[in-house]
């Protein structure tokens, strides 16, 4: 079957792009999808006067202030919670885009985009900052300086951002799954949901690794589920070590809280007897279970799918 494809509609001046693209490769990814990343800058138009003006600018600020307390949430870097001082033009920085497509660096120059817009306090107008960009994703700076004013990839830009009217855009960013609308950043969370099939069948926590397993499962029963995964580096070291009684606490709590895990560990050869002789006591229950691979563990959680929900 063929993964399914996310079309991502993102902007370079937008904060709440610039959170989401910090995290929506890596998460795609986990969830076995593809990603089709297409860059919008907004249409020109004539700013508001008066009031409008007003309303528009506490809008705008409080969006930056919501982003920069997002980006704290998350451990990202990020510049200032003020408004720059003149919007960001973002048009060179988007044809930009479609020059590393074509050289198959676009994830490595859009996150190195973002992050010199809203980590590092960069002015993307600027087309020396932009090479720096390129360089440091692979591209030749000399090769994609010309490249900016090639009408090819003007044309590129138009063609893909009018193809979205069919999606129904109207902000970035905005994740469109088999005719789903996914908008903002704080919506990602819904789209893994569906990408996982799941309403939801199994709970899995993201953000730093690895995690406190015990604060994985007290999520996972707040978030109402009874099935927990743990992806490869989830699982801290002293999991590993059964003298540390992690391990143990663990698999009683599954127990007590009636609630079933997967473990992804590519090879348990390299942990000791001890571990691996509770692995195959694990792995002969129904309880948890150590998986080789992802999908293996997502169809063992999914198996039993009727017994994984409150």
């Amino acid at each position: 079957m063929a993964p399914r494809v996310i079309r991502y509609y993102f902007g370079f001046a937008s904060p709440f792009s610039a959170l989401a693209d910090a995290r929506i490769d890596g998460l795609v990814e986990q969830a076995g999808a593809e990603l089709d990343p297409i860059p919008l800058t907004a249409p020109p138009s004539e700013p508001p006067e008066g009031f409008a003006a007003t309303l528009l600018e506490y809008k705008r600020s409080y969006g930056y202030e919501d982003a920069a307390r997002w980006a704290r949430k998350l451990g990202l870097p990020w510049h200032s919670s003020a408004p720059p001082q003149n919007p960001v033009d973002a048009l060179d920085a988007s044809l930009g885009y479609y020059i590393a497509r074509e050289k198959s660096a676009e994830r490595a120059y859009r996150n190195r985009v973002f992050r010199a817009c809203w980590a590092d306090g960069r002015d993307i107008d600027d087309r020396g900052v932009l090479g720096d960009c390129a360089h440091t994703a692979g591209l030749s700076r000399d090769d994609f300086l010309k490249g900016l004013d090639d009408p090819h990839y003007r044309d590129a830009l138009m063609a893909r951002a009018l193809a979205g009217l069919e999606d129904r855009v109207f902000g970035v960013p905005l994740f469109v799954v088999d005719g789903e609308r996914f908008w903002g950043n704080d919506r990602l969370d819904f789209l893994l949901d569906t990408l996982r099939g799941s309403v939801a069948a199994f709970f899995e926590p993201h953000g730093a690794r690895p995690l406190d397993p015990a604060a994985a499962l007290k999520s996972c029963i707040e978030y109402g589920r009874r099935a927990l995964l743990l992806d490869h580096g989830a699982l801290p070291a002293v999991f590993f070590d059964l003298r540390t009684g992690v391990a143990g606490e663990l698999v009683q709590k599954l127990v007590n809280y009636h609630v079933r895990m997967a473990a992804v560990v590519p090879d348990l050869s390299i942990h000791s007897s001890r571990f691996r002789e509770f692995a195959r006591e694990a792995n002969a229950g129904r309880q948890f279970r150590f998986c080789a691979t992802r999908p293996e563990a997502i169809d063992w959680l999914q198996s039993h799918e009727s017994g994984s929900r409150v």
